[in-house]
């Protein structure tokens, strides 16, 4: 406990966090049974402090929402293997893991993807360069009578890097 944190004798704490004293001792004793300390004073009772009485009220709103005492209170100031034991057991824990596993994964896919159509887009102006090159060298060299054949694959060329170009950037 901080040396410059308040703390609550018993009597304090039920009134000021509105805490009957039965609720208060039923709380300390699962809050100490699940791995917590609470200090004492010289004559034996509880100090509680501003911290864990914050933590005792958040715990009780828990309560009112359907989660059991000893659920509430756990997840409070354990020792860290215990707090890695809790967060292991605990079943949304798991599934936010899980969450995050699929997402690294997903990621990984997306940045390989992302690789593959820099590269396919890398290639693809080169080859509407060439042919661009082409088509100027022989259009100074043709009539216009003669339609270049690579004029058809030029287009196609440039709609495929513009699509691709499109999906790249969303």
């Amino acid at each position: 406990m901080d040396d410059l944190e308040r703390t609550y004798s018993p009597a304090e704490a039920s009134e000021d966090f509105n805490f009957a004293p039965s609720l208060l001792r039923r709380y300390a004793a699962i809050y100490q049974k699940a791995g917590g300390t609470i200090p004492h004073d010289k004559r034996g009772g509880r100090v509680y402090s501003q911290r864990l009485l914050e933590h005792f009220s958040a715990a009780r709103e828990r309560v009112k929402a359907g989660e059991t005492v000893e659920d509430a209170l756990r997840t409070f100031d354990l020792a860290p293997t215990e707090a890695v034991t809790d967060v292991q057991n605990n079943a949304d824990a798991k599934q936010v893991l899980s969450l995050m596993g699929r997402l690294a994964d997903a990621n990984e896919l997306l940045m390989t993807q992302q690789g593959q159509l820099v590269q396919e887009i890398a290639e693809l102006r080169g080859q509407v360069a060439q042919i661009r090159e082409q088509l100027e060298t022989s259009q100074s060299q043709e009539t216009p009578q003669d339609a270049p054949p690579q004029h058809g694959i030029l287009v196609r060329l440039a709609m495929r890097l513009e699509g691709l170009t499109r999906r790249f950037r969303s």
